[in-house]
C-alpha cells in the first residue's frame, strides 16, 4: 500500500495513495504545521512547524 502524508494547520494526514481515504490524523502540534515526510525507509513520518518545539 502507498501512502501520502500531508500537513495542515495543526496536524499531519497519512492518505492511502489507492482508494484516498484516511489512514490517520496525527496531532500534536501548537501553530501551523510548515511540512511533513516520510523518511528514506518509509517508517517514520517527520514535521516541522512554526510551534518551535
Amino acid at each position: 500500500m502507498g501512502c501520502i502524508v500531508s500537513a495542515s494547520w495543526e496536524t499531519l494526514k497519512v492518505w492511502d495513495a489507492e482508494s484516498g481515504e484516511t489512514i490517520a490524523t496525527l496531532e500534536g502540534h501548537r501553530n501551523i504545521v510548515t511540512s511533513a515526510a516520510f523518511s528514506p525507509d518509509g517508517t517514520h513520518i517527520v514535521s516541522a512547524s512554526d510551534d518551535g518545539e
